[in-house]
């Protein structure tokens, strides 16, 4: 792809045109006419964070049927980082080295293996992105 990606139509809606340049037309994904309800696989922190999210990006539009699936996977990353955390914090106050345990017995904990993958997971957009033309 050349130069930076597209700004989704949303987005430029939202900002206004101060370069009065025309706006390219392109198909939308379908926008949908309500907040919809969290996946049904979603529970705890992921399902709360789905309902504190998708009132945002619909209100702003960013919100399309596409979006449904990598929302619900950013939700559920947002789950187990936030699980790793509290353990690791259960941990911590247990420890006698003042919350310096992370590994035992020479291997990270599962908790501290949950929380460094929660470092890498790439976190999506939530808003669907027109194809690149390469």
């Amino acid at each position: 792809m050349r130069g930076p990606a597209p700004i989704p139509i949303p987005l430029q809606v939202l900002r206004g045109n101060p370069g009065k340049k025309s706006v390219r037309i392109q198909l939308e994904p379908e926008r949908l006419p309500e907040v919809p309800n969290p996946p049904k696989f979603l529970e705890g922190y992921a399902q709360a964070e789905w309902r504190r999210v998708a009132p945002s990006l619909h209100t702003l539009g960013l919100l399309s049927t596409l979006d449904i699936m990598p929302l619900a996977a950013y939700c559920v990353a947002y789950q187990h980082w936030r699980q790793a955390e509290e353990r690791l914090g259960e941990l911590a106050a247990q420890d006698e080295s003042r919350g310096l345990l992370v590994k035992v017995k020479e291997r990270a904990t599962p908790a501290a293996i949950l929380w460094f993958r929660s470092q890498r997971v790439p976190r999506p957009t939530c808003c669907a992105m027109p194809p690149s033309s390469a």
